[in-house]
């Protein structure tokens, strides 16, 4: 896949170290602090979603997009609350209803403050019954 990058020999190390070095150093979601991705019970009183970054975010870029189960399944942003200070929290504002399973896709224009974008992270979780 990269022998027409390094036969060109205009890198110094092979390009597969440097693709192997480029994804460890992007930033990633961490966790999310409100339930568990991937849940199937979550509470769908649930008002506010917090996502954990394992850097400090730029602040001014994001995006998200529908999951692969598409529109009829997007968990949509009642409203944007912003990152915490310290730039490695984001707080959404979310309007859930019980029984249903959501999908947020976080796109590749959550970068860090070095410009370094996230790899696309997919939450995924269905709510509890009333």
């Amino acid at each position: 896949m990269f022998a027409f990058v390094d036969q060109s020999k205009y890198f110094d190390q092979k390009a597969s170290v440097l693709k192997t070095q480029y994804e460890a150093s992007r930033p990633s979601v961490t966790k999310i602090k409100t339930f568990k991705n991937g849940a199937n019970d979550v509470d769908p009183s649930t008002t506010k979603v917090i996502i954990e970054f394992s850097d400090k975010m730029n602040k001014r870029s994001r995006n998200f997009e529908a999951g692969p189960l598409g529109i009829d399944y997007v968990m949509m942003v009642k409203r944007f609350l912003g990152f915490s200070e310290d730039s490695k929290q984001l707080t959404i504002e979310v309007n859930l209803k019980p029984s249903r399973r959501y999908q947020l896709l976080l796109g590749s224009r959550f970068m860090n403050e070095n410009g370094i974008s996230i790899n696309p992270y997919l939450i995924d979780f269905t709510t509890a019954a009333q």
